[in-house]
């Protein structure tokens, strides 16, 4: 700044010498300029870091100070030490091996304890720390058991060369080659696995460089420093942390805040499904489309949150195929309150904010979610197991978490009257609950609902695969 401009083909001699030497600028903080003779200001000088640097430091910075008295500016170089995430689990498909299945079958045999909807997720949490034993055995180390194979299929094929004829050679040369495969077959499974690649063939560019250039990107993603609403500075990773947060709290706002009913009609102008596309994702599926599903999924498939992939399900599903079945098809069972709570009481809510509804419509409305939880469809197929008003009960007291219509509606009138009259009770509400500041509906419709015994036997009722010898109807 203040002279002449710089053209590339002036710095292109450096750059080409920093890239041959496989250099790397070091990321820094502070003023950009870091010469200057009171009229030109301009950066020539710079940190530069190789790849054993970035082997030593996880995320290291350059911090550029005033140059007081000085025409240069003064640098420090920060390694700050990084907080190290909890280690996550991850399957690997090297340990579907002859010695996998039975230990999925002896803790199977060990969930049987548990109710039959959530015996898959205590066997996935068994299983992890079964798998890592026989992985720090077999295959924490497969490079050097690579390396090792490799010498032994080298010797025994020196050895075959002085004694072509010799058959106990020929079977040990044989044995030693399918060694050396499985080793290298599980080698680059888990590569592939590892890096979700296709192009392993093509492993000569995977120099240090590149390991360096990828290690160089992710540093240039962290944030070490940071300043908040208020101008304040903060520098550190745990101090970045909750400035993060709150500011994302602030900018999506917190859980509890009432907020605009969606309008039907600007979702009639947009694309929609028809009533065919709706009935076809409404279709019941069969454990064979389960199947099918789940076979068509790739192995180099990123895993779950629970760090296991499609192919521990393909291998175990000999075992586990009748309960994973199960456990989808009481995900889209249980899921069916979720559908009664988004979509009618959607429609519902839209009226119930600011109109008193009838008591008969309450019912008609109650009697179509009543018939949808138990049947899946508008059609009547069976008894309810209990009563709708307990089934209205809230979750931590046993029921099955639904809204009570009619609660609903008067805590929504009660909020309406506080905005409109700012003081004076509702129907059923006192005075002192609508001069709450914080006042909102989901307060006041938990306060109309009250505190009620905790059911015993919840569990039993909402678990589908356990059916009662009689319906009683209350």
């Amino acid at each position: 700044m203040g002279g002449n401009d710089i053209h590339d083909f002036e710095i292109r001699p450096f750059a080409d010498c920093a890239s041959a030497c496989e250099l790397q600028e070091l990321r820094y903080l502070g003023p950009c300029f870091t010469w200057t003779n009171k009229t030109i200001w301009s950066r020539i000088d710079r940190v530069f870091t190789n790849a054993l640097w970035y082997g030593l430091f996880e995320y290291s910075q350059t911090r550029y100070l005033p140059n007081s008295l000085s025409d240069h500016t003064s640098m420090i170089i920060e390694t700050p030490a990084c907080p190290k995430p909890h280690r996550m689990f991850h399957f690997y498909d090297t340990w579907t091996k002859p010695a996998f299945l039975p230990i999925v079958k002896a803790q199977l045999e060990a969930c049987h304890q548990y109710q039959h909807g959530h015996q898959l997720r205590h066997l996935l949490n068994r299983l992890r720390s079964e798998l890592l034993q026989p992985n720090r055995n077999k295959f924490v180390d497969l490079k050097s058991q690579q390396i090792l194979a490799k010498q032994a299929l080298d010797a025994i094929q020196l050895q075959l060369l002085e004694a072509p004829l010799n058959l106990d050679l020929k079977q040990e040369k044989a044995l030693r080659r399918d060694h050396y495969i499985r080793i290298t077959s599980s080698a680059l499974n888990l590569i592939k696995q590892q890096s979700k690649a296709e192009w392993i063939s093509q492993g000569n560019d995977c120099t240090k460089y590149f390991f360096v250039k990828m290690k160089h990107r992710k540093a240039e993603t962290f944030v070490y420093a940071i300043n908040d609403d208020q101008g304040q500075h903060h520098t550190s990773f745990y101090k970045v942390a909750p400035v993060l947060h709150q500011y994302y709290h602030k900018l999506l706002g917190p859980s509890n805040v009432d907020r605009t009913p969606i309008n039907p009609q600007a979702i009639q102008m947009g694309t929609s499904l028809t009533v065919e596309s709706q009935l076809q994702l409404c279709k019941p599926f069969s454990e064979k489309d389960i199947k099918d599903a789940t076979f068509s999924i790739s192995n180099l498939k990123s895993p779950g949150p629970d760090g296991y992939n499609s192919s521990f399900f393909k291998t175990t599903w000999p075992l586990l195929g009748g309960l994973i079945c199960h456990t989808v098809h009481r995900f889209f069972y249980t899921r069916r309150a979720q559908l009664l709570n988004s979509v009618i009481f959607g429609m519902y809510n839209y009226w119930a904010i600011i109109f008193i509804l009838p008591q008969e419509v309450i019912n008609q409305i109650n009697q179509i979610r009543k018939i949808f939880l138990w049947s899946g469809t508008a059609d009547y197929k069976r008894t309810p197991y209990i009563s709708w008003s307990t089934t209205c009960t809230l979750k931590k007291f046993g029921g099955f978490g639904l809204k009570n219509l009619a609660a609903w509606n008067k805590a929504c009138i009660a909020k309406l009257v506080k905005d409109i009259l700012k003081h004076g009770p509702a129907n059923q509400m006192s005075p002192a609950r609508l001069e709450e500041r914080d006042y909102t509906v989901k307060k006041g419709y938990l306060w109309l609902m009250g505190d009620q015994t905790n059911k015993p036997w919840s569990i039993l009722i909402w678990s589908r695969t356990i059916i009662p010898r009689h319906s009683f109807t209350a």
